[in-house]
């Protein structure tokens, strides 16, 4: 039986780091708002799945080491940075340019539009962090 509950939990693990390495590679430069709205969500639910299915495989099935301890710190830094960057501050990005009246006729050096790509470049550079972290914690699995 053990058997059987480590296959669903690595099933979990791996499908969990393949939505946001995947996703991250394949979003992170650009896309379209609407892809990304979706995304911000599964991406959560991800690393959520990701941190539940770390904490089963730590409590039942591995032995603490210093490749452990490593593997766990990415895992921890992947999460925290793919939420920021889809549960905040792309998110935030896209309301505050849709609730800005004619952004793209706004100038390019105003206070608005710099914000919206601060944030959207905060957001590509913490999922760009969060893609390689998740790298390092697929090797080390």
């Amino acid at each position: 039986m053990q058997d059987v509950g480590f296959a669903f939990i690595q099933l979990g693990y791996h499908l969990g780091l393949a939505v946001i390495i995947g996703g991250g590679l394949a979003l992170g430069p650009s896309a379209s708002p609407a892809i990304l709205r979706r995304y911000d969500g599964l991406a959560t639910i991800a690393v959520v799945v990701v941190w539940i299915t770390t904490y089963f495989r730590a409590s039942g099935f591995e032995t603490p080491d210093v490749t452990h301890y490593i593997r766990w710190a990415a895992l921890a830094l992947m999460g925290v940075l793919t939420l920021y960057a889809t549960a905040w501050s792309g998110p935030v990005a896209r309301a505050l340019q849709q609730q800005t009246r004619a952004f793209d006729e706004l100038a390019p050096r105003h206070p608005v539009r710099l914000e919206v790509h601060a944030l959207h470049a905060r957001a590509r550079r913490a999922l760009d962090c969060a893609v390689i972290l998740g790298i390092v914690a697929l090797f080390l699995s």
